[in-house]
Protein backbone atom coordinates (compact mmCIF):
# COMPACT_ATOMS: atom_id res chain seq x y z
CA UNK A 1 0.00 0.00 0.00
CA UNK A 2 1.90 2.98 -1.34
CA UNK A 3 0.67 6.85 -0.63
CA UNK A 4 1.98 9.47 -3.67
CA UNK A 5 2.22 13.15 -2.67
CA UNK A 6 4.89 15.97 -3.60
CA UNK A 7 6.92 18.05 -1.91
CA UNK A 8 6.24 21.29 -0.05
CA UNK A 9 7.30 23.47 2.46
CA UNK A 10 5.10 23.14 5.94
CA UNK A 11 6.61 25.99 7.90
CA UNK A 12 4.25 28.48 8.63
CA UNK A 13 2.17 27.25 5.73
CA UNK A 14 -1.42 25.88 6.21
CA UNK A 15 -1.57 24.68 2.74
CA UNK A 16 0.81 21.49 3.12
CA UNK A 17 -1.14 20.68 6.30
CA UNK A 18 -4.09 18.42 4.99
CA UNK A 19 -1.48 16.54 3.14
CA UNK A 20 1.39 15.99 5.88
CA UNK A 21 -2.21 14.94 7.95
CA UNK A 22 -2.74 11.96 5.69
CA UNK A 23 0.50 11.10 4.81
CA UNK A 24 1.00 10.63 9.15
CA UNK A 25 -2.43 8.86 9.32
CA UNK A 26 -1.99 6.72 6.28
CA UNK A 27 1.96 5.74 7.61
CA UNK A 28 0.34 4.24 10.65
CA UNK A 29 -1.55 2.19 9.38
CA UNK A 30 1.36 0.41 7.03
CA UNK A 31 1.34 2.82 3.97
CA UNK A 32 4.50 4.03 2.51
CA UNK A 33 5.16 7.20 1.73
CA UNK A 34 6.57 8.30 -1.90
CA UNK A 35 6.98 12.43 -2.50
CA UNK A 36 7.60 13.10 -6.35
CA UNK A 37 9.87 16.08 -7.01
CA UNK A 38 7.37 19.15 -8.67
CA UNK A 39 8.37 22.16 -10.59
CA UNK A 40 6.85 24.40 -13.16
CA UNK A 41 10.23 25.94 -14.21
CA UNK A 42 11.58 22.28 -14.76
CA UNK A 43 9.16 20.28 -16.72
CA UNK A 44 11.59 17.66 -18.24
CA UNK A 45 13.11 16.81 -14.95
CA UNK A 46 9.22 16.90 -13.21
CA UNK A 47 8.24 14.54 -15.99
CA UNK A 48 11.30 12.52 -15.99
CA UNK A 49 10.74 12.18 -12.12
CA UNK A 50 6.90 11.38 -12.64
CA UNK A 51 8.03 8.51 -14.37
CA UNK A 52 11.09 7.12 -12.68
CA UNK A 53 9.03 6.88 -9.41
CA UNK A 54 5.77 5.62 -10.59
CA UNK A 55 7.63 2.92 -12.75
CA UNK A 56 8.96 1.76 -9.09
CA UNK A 57 5.49 1.19 -8.12
CA UNK A 58 4.84 -3.05 -7.77
CA UNK A 59 2.28 -4.30 -9.95
CA UNK A 60 -1.30 -4.61 -8.63
CA UNK A 61 -0.75 -2.55 -5.33
CA UNK A 62 -3.35 0.21 -3.81
CA UNK A 63 -2.05 3.54 -4.31
CA UNK A 64 -3.87 6.63 -2.62
CA UNK A 65 -2.93 9.60 -4.93
CA UNK A 66 -3.11 13.05 -3.11
CA UNK A 67 -4.64 14.73 -5.85
CA UNK A 68 -3.96 17.00 -7.13
CA UNK A 69 0.34 16.31 -7.20
CA UNK A 70 1.53 19.17 -9.12
CA UNK A 71 -1.17 19.94 -11.31
CA UNK A 72 -3.89 17.84 -13.29
CA UNK A 73 -2.03 17.00 -15.95
CA UNK A 74 1.00 16.14 -14.42
CA UNK A 75 -1.32 13.65 -11.95
CA UNK A 76 -2.98 12.02 -15.08
CA UNK A 77 0.52 10.90 -16.30
CA UNK A 78 0.76 9.45 -12.82
CA UNK A 79 -2.24 7.79 -13.03
CA UNK A 80 -1.68 6.18 -16.56
CA UNK A 81 0.93 4.26 -15.69
CA UNK A 82 -0.65 3.41 -12.40
CA UNK A 83 -3.40 1.79 -14.32
CA UNK A 84 -0.80 0.68 -16.71
CA UNK A 85 0.28 -1.53 -13.78
CA UNK A 86 -3.02 -2.62 -12.69
CA UNK A 87 -3.13 -1.09 -9.80
CA UNK A 88 -6.39 -0.24 -7.57
CA UNK A 89 -6.24 3.66 -7.49
CA UNK A 90 -7.77 5.92 -4.82
CA UNK A 91 -7.48 9.32 -5.43
CA UNK A 92 -7.86 11.62 -2.26
CA UNK A 93 -8.96 15.18 -3.44
CA UNK A 94 -7.72 17.81 -1.70
CA UNK A 95 -8.92 20.47 -4.67
CA UNK A 96 -10.61 20.34 -7.95
CA UNK A 97 -8.54 22.71 -9.77
CA UNK A 98 -10.32 23.48 -12.64
CA UNK A 99 -13.80 24.23 -10.20
CA UNK A 100 -11.64 26.52 -8.32
CA UNK A 101 -10.44 28.59 -10.87
CA UNK A 102 -13.42 28.49 -13.17
CA UNK A 103 -16.26 27.02 -11.30
CA UNK A 104 -16.42 23.92 -14.15
CA UNK A 105 -14.87 20.83 -14.01
CA UNK A 106 -12.85 20.60 -17.17
CA UNK A 107 -11.77 17.33 -19.14
CA UNK A 108 -8.40 16.76 -17.52
CA UNK A 109 -9.98 16.60 -14.30
CA UNK A 110 -13.36 14.55 -15.48
CA UNK A 111 -10.61 12.26 -16.91
CA UNK A 112 -8.48 11.78 -14.17
CA UNK A 113 -11.61 10.99 -11.61
CA UNK A 114 -13.16 8.48 -14.28
CA UNK A 115 -9.24 6.99 -14.68
CA UNK A 116 -9.43 6.38 -10.11
CA UNK A 117 -11.16 2.89 -8.71
CA UNK A 118 -11.92 5.60 -5.99
CA UNK A 119 -12.38 9.04 -4.96
CA UNK A 120 -12.37 10.46 -2.01
CA UNK A 121 -14.33 13.89 -2.40
CA UNK A 122 -15.42 16.38 0.19
CA UNK A 123 -18.91 17.22 -0.08
CA UNK A 124 -22.54 16.46 -1.79
CA UNK A 125 -22.00 19.00 -3.50
CA UNK A 126 -18.86 17.96 -5.09
CA UNK A 127 -20.19 14.80 -5.70
CA UNK A 128 -23.05 16.82 -8.11
CA UNK A 129 -20.87 18.31 -10.21
CA UNK A 130 -18.43 15.22 -10.76
CA UNK A 131 -21.78 13.42 -11.54
CA UNK A 132 -23.03 16.09 -13.79
CA UNK A 133 -20.05 15.64 -15.98
CA UNK A 134 -19.76 11.60 -16.02
CA UNK A 135 -17.82 10.31 -13.46
CA UNK A 136 -19.29 7.72 -11.51
CA UNK A 137 -21.48 8.22 -8.40
CA UNK A 138 -20.60 4.74 -7.11
CA UNK A 139 -16.99 5.14 -6.82
CA UNK A 140 -17.35 8.53 -4.75
CA UNK A 141 -17.21 8.69 -1.03
CA UNK A 142 -17.51 11.72 1.53
CA UNK A 143 -15.09 13.03 4.16
CA UNK A 144 -16.99 16.09 4.75
CA UNK A 145 -14.55 17.70 6.78
CA UNK A 146 -10.37 16.99 6.70
CA UNK A 147 -8.96 15.33 9.77
CA UNK A 148 -6.59 17.78 11.32
CA UNK A 149 -3.96 16.62 13.53
CA UNK A 150 -2.37 18.83 16.17
CA UNK A 151 0.14 18.88 19.39
CA UNK A 152 -1.05 21.78 20.88
CA UNK A 153 -4.74 23.32 21.72
CA UNK A 154 -5.80 26.39 23.43
CA UNK A 155 -5.99 26.37 26.71
CA UNK A 156 -9.83 26.64 28.07
CA UNK A 157 -11.10 29.95 28.56
CA UNK A 158 -13.96 32.31 29.74
CA UNK A 159 -16.52 32.33 26.74
CA UNK A 160 -16.69 35.51 24.67
CA UNK A 161 -19.39 35.37 22.77
CA UNK A 162 -18.70 37.85 20.07
CA UNK A 163 -14.66 37.51 19.97
CA UNK A 164 -14.42 35.92 16.52
CA UNK A 165 -11.69 34.37 14.72
CA UNK A 166 -10.47 34.37 11.10
CA UNK A 167 -7.37 32.60 10.02
CA UNK A 168 -5.55 32.00 6.68
CA UNK A 169 -3.93 33.85 4.41
CA UNK A 170 -4.57 37.47 4.99
CA UNK A 171 -3.38 38.89 1.49
CA UNK A 172 -5.64 36.66 -0.27
CA UNK A 173 -8.58 37.52 2.09
CA UNK A 174 -9.52 41.28 1.23
CA UNK A 175 -12.94 41.22 3.18
CA UNK A 176 -10.49 41.92 6.11
CA UNK A 177 -10.25 45.16 5.92
CA UNK A 178 -13.65 46.06 5.97
CA UNK A 179 -14.26 43.61 9.77
CA UNK A 180 -13.85 47.59 11.18
CA UNK A 181 -16.96 48.39 10.24
CA UNK A 182 -18.56 45.78 12.18
CA UNK A 183 -19.42 46.21 15.76
CA UNK A 184 -17.56 42.77 16.60
CA UNK A 185 -14.54 41.87 17.92
CA UNK A 186 -12.08 39.80 15.38
CA UNK A 187 -8.65 38.17 15.60
CA UNK A 188 -6.65 37.91 12.70
CA UNK A 189 -4.02 34.89 12.52
CA UNK A 190 -1.79 34.35 9.34
CA UNK A 191 0.33 35.46 6.70
CA UNK A 192 -0.18 39.36 6.16
CA UNK A 193 2.49 42.00 4.64
CA UNK A 194 0.60 45.12 3.58
CA UNK A 195 0.14 48.20 6.16
CA UNK A 196 -1.53 46.32 9.18
CA UNK A 197 -3.15 49.99 9.49
CA UNK A 198 -5.52 48.67 6.35
CA UNK A 199 -7.21 45.87 8.59
CA UNK A 200 -6.75 47.14 12.75
CA UNK A 201 -8.67 48.86 14.96
CA UNK A 202 -10.07 49.27 18.22
CA UNK A 203 -12.17 46.01 17.42
CA UNK A 204 -10.25 43.98 14.65
CA UNK A 205 -6.59 42.96 16.29
CA UNK A 206 -3.89 41.46 14.58
CA UNK A 207 -1.86 38.10 16.35
CA UNK A 208 0.90 37.00 13.97
CA UNK A 209 1.24 33.96 12.40
CA UNK A 210 1.26 30.27 14.05
CA UNK A 211 2.25 26.81 12.69
CA UNK A 212 -0.45 24.97 11.42
CA UNK A 213 -0.34 21.72 13.94
CA UNK A 214 0.00 24.26 17.18
CA UNK A 215 -3.12 26.06 17.96
CA UNK A 216 -2.50 26.88 21.45
CA UNK A 217 -2.22 31.14 20.66
CA UNK A 218 -5.56 30.82 19.00
CA UNK A 219 -7.95 32.67 21.20
CA UNK A 220 -11.75 33.01 20.11
CA UNK A 221 -15.30 32.05 20.53
CA UNK A 222 -16.18 31.92 17.54
CA UNK A 223 -14.13 30.41 14.15
CA UNK A 224 -15.33 32.38 10.56
CA UNK A 225 -14.90 30.43 7.31
CA UNK A 226 -15.54 33.18 4.63
CA UNK A 227 -13.80 34.31 1.08
CA UNK A 228 -13.93 36.99 -1.16
CA UNK A 229 -14.12 40.84 -0.71
CA UNK A 230 -17.90 41.61 0.26
CA UNK A 231 -18.71 41.41 3.98
CA UNK A 232 -22.10 40.46 2.20
CA UNK A 233 -21.35 37.39 0.61
CA UNK A 234 -18.84 34.98 -0.43
CA UNK A 235 -17.63 36.09 -3.49
CA UNK A 236 -15.41 36.09 -6.26
CA UNK A 237 -13.71 32.47 -7.33
CA UNK A 238 -12.55 31.34 -3.65
CA UNK A 239 -15.76 32.11 -2.84
CA UNK A 240 -17.83 30.27 -5.02
CA UNK A 241 -15.68 27.42 -4.37
CA UNK A 242 -16.83 27.51 -0.70
CA UNK A 243 -20.24 25.79 -2.76
CA UNK A 244 -18.44 22.57 -3.24
CA UNK A 245 -15.30 22.43 -1.29
CA UNK A 246 -14.45 21.63 2.87
CA UNK A 247 -12.17 24.46 3.83
CA UNK A 248 -8.68 23.37 6.20
CA UNK A 249 -9.52 26.38 8.47
CA UNK A 250 -12.69 24.57 9.06
CA UNK A 251 -10.85 21.75 10.53
CA UNK A 252 -8.59 23.71 12.13
CA UNK A 253 -11.54 25.71 14.13
CA UNK A 254 -12.90 22.70 14.97
CA UNK A 255 -9.38 20.90 16.10
CA UNK A 256 -9.37 23.93 18.44
CA UNK A 257 -12.46 23.09 20.43
CA UNK A 258 -14.04 26.70 18.57
CA UNK A 259 -17.86 26.52 16.84
CA UNK A 260 -17.71 27.84 13.74
CA UNK A 261 -19.75 30.66 11.47
CA UNK A 262 -20.42 29.62 7.36
CA UNK A 263 -21.56 31.26 4.71
CA UNK A 264 -25.38 29.50 4.33
CA UNK A 265 -24.54 28.85 0.75
CA UNK A 266 -21.21 27.07 1.55
CA UNK A 267 -21.13 23.18 0.76
CA UNK A 268 -20.50 22.98 4.72
CA UNK A 269 -23.58 24.26 6.06
CA UNK A 270 -26.17 21.73 6.25
CA UNK A 271 -22.97 19.43 7.96
CA UNK A 272 -22.19 22.15 10.67
CA UNK A 273 -25.74 22.91 11.76
CA UNK A 274 -27.17 18.90 11.77
CA UNK A 275 -24.04 17.83 13.89
CA UNK A 276 -24.69 21.66 15.82
CA UNK A 277 -21.11 22.44 15.30
CA UNK A 278 -21.68 26.06 14.52
CA UNK A 279 -24.13 28.44 12.64
CA UNK A 280 -24.83 29.92 9.44
CA UNK A 281 -24.77 33.74 7.96
CA UNK A 282 -26.39 35.10 4.75
CA UNK A 283 -24.21 38.13 5.58
CA UNK A 284 -21.56 39.11 7.88
CA UNK A 285 -23.33 42.67 8.58
CA UNK A 286 -25.96 40.07 9.75
CA UNK A 287 -23.60 37.98 12.32
CA UNK A 288 -23.88 40.54 15.61
CA UNK A 289 -27.68 39.99 15.06
CA UNK A 290 -27.47 36.24 14.94
CA UNK A 291 -24.95 35.76 17.26
CA UNK A 292 -27.17 37.92 19.89
CA UNK A 293 -29.60 35.07 19.38
CA UNK A 294 -27.52 32.71 20.56
CA UNK A 295 -28.51 31.90 23.92
CA UNK A 296 -25.55 30.69 26.63
CA UNK A 297 -27.28 27.50 26.80
CA UNK A 298 -26.73 26.88 23.46
CA UNK A 299 -23.46 27.78 23.20
CA UNK A 300 -22.65 25.83 25.39
CA UNK A 301 -23.85 22.46 24.13
CA UNK A 302 -22.37 24.01 21.06
CA UNK A 303 -18.90 24.16 22.22
CA UNK A 304 -19.38 20.87 23.84
CA UNK A 305 -20.47 19.38 20.54
CA UNK A 306 -17.17 20.87 18.83
CA UNK A 307 -14.90 19.48 21.60
CA UNK A 308 -16.00 15.88 20.81
CA UNK A 309 -16.04 15.98 17.46
CA UNK A 310 -12.34 17.84 17.92
CA UNK A 311 -11.15 14.61 19.54
CA UNK A 312 -12.50 12.80 16.71
CA UNK A 313 -10.76 14.69 13.91
CA UNK A 314 -7.22 14.95 15.14
CA UNK A 315 -7.19 11.11 15.73
CA UNK A 316 -8.13 10.61 11.47
CA UNK A 317 -11.82 9.56 12.10
CA UNK A 318 -12.94 11.14 8.97
CA UNK A 319 -10.57 9.71 6.46
CA UNK A 320 -10.44 6.36 8.83
CA UNK A 321 -14.60 5.90 7.49
CA UNK A 322 -13.85 6.25 3.35
CA UNK A 323 -10.64 4.05 3.45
Amino acid sequence: MIVLDFYLSVLYNAGPKAREDVNNLLRAKGYEIKKLFFSRKHILKTVLGIVSLTWQIPMKVKVVVQYPIGTPLATLIILCILQLKKCYIVLLVHDLESLRATGKINKIEQENCNRADSIIIHTPNMRSVLVDVGVDEKKMKIINVFDYMVFSTPTPKQLFKTLIAFAGNLDKSPFVHKLKELNLLFNLYGVYHKDLSMIESNTVHYCGKFKPDDLSNLEASWGLVWDGDSLTTCNGLMGNYQKYNAPHKLSMYLAAGIPVIVWNLSAERDFIEKHHLGISIDSLTDLSVKLQNVSENDYILMKKNVEDFALKIQRGYMLELVM
